[in-house]
């Protein structure tokens, strides 16, 4: 998929001090909960490595709302964690915030989160991601 979509230059995520924590991003009208180290199971996994979900608001003195809950499996190279993050947020934000179809969300997230693996990662280490990723069907380009 083209980038030109792209309304504003690709911007790197900041080191997150906890790999279990709570967020804001962009426009995703939801608290986000993020848990950059979940441990295979039936959320995620070898076969599914990264996924997010609207689940109940379980944040310190949360309310009876929802929020956006992310998972990224640990068995993911640790220095591509952030690329299949920034993934969920791009594709949570173009369904929540702009109303596309999850198929089309998750295409404008792919080719986001391809350019964002070459934006920061070195040239090798962006080869070796694309290697890596092309054994999951899902985030083929």
């Amino acid at each position: 998929m083209s980038l030109d979509f792209l309304p504003e230059e690709i911007e790197k995520l900041p080191p997150f001090e906890d790999p279990v924590d709570w967020l804001q991003y962009g426009r995703i009208p939801y608290k986000i909960r993020y848990n950059l180290e979940e441990s295979a199971g039936e959320l995620v996994n070898r076969k599914y490595p990264a996924l997010y979900r609207i689940t109940p608001d379980m944040s310190p003195g949360g309310t009876d709302d929802e929020s956006l809950s992310i998972w990224i499996w640990r068995g993911i190279p640790r220095d591509f964690r952030n690329i299949l993050f920034y993934h969920e947020l791009k594709e949570a934000e173009f369904r929540f915030a702009d109303g596309l179809s999850r198929n089309d969300s998750h295409k404008k997230a792919a080719a986001l989160h391809r350019a964002y693996a070459e934006k920061f990662l070195s040239k090798n280490r962006f080869n070796e991601f694309l290697k890596w990723q092309s054994q999951y069907k899902v985030y083929r380009s």
